[in-house]
């Protein structure tokens, strides 16, 4: 990922945190159960036959197998790790302008 999130990437995620998953996105124990609850409802409305449960460290055989499409000769993609993202937080924080209380 190169540069900083702009105000209309923040805005974007802003929007999720509070339409589908409302909760304080500080306290690491309701943001997990807001994970959870809305993976159970996409398990309850999505038909099994259409339904990927699929994580980065999978790679491509169940996503190429779901979308009927040969596995790439080239490695999956490994960006955007846990530490790129928490890197990239930390950095916005250190940009965004103090806020008045």
């Amino acid at each position: 990922m190169g540069g900083m999130p702009d105000a209309n990437w923040q805005a974007m995620i802003d929007s999720i945190f509070t339409t589908r998953t409302p909760m304080d996105r500080n306290d690491a124990e309701a943001s997990m159960a807001a994970f959870e609850r809305h993976n159970e409802e996409v398990r309850r409305h999505v038909p099994a036959e259409r339904l990927v449960v699929w994580e980065a460290k999978d790679g491509w055989a169940p996503l190429c197998k779901a979308l009927n499409v040969p596995i790439p000769d080239e490695q999956f993609p490994i960006t955007n790790t846990r530490a790129d993202f928490l890197a990239m937080l930390a950095a916005s924080k250190e940009r965004a302008p103090a806020q008045a209380t």
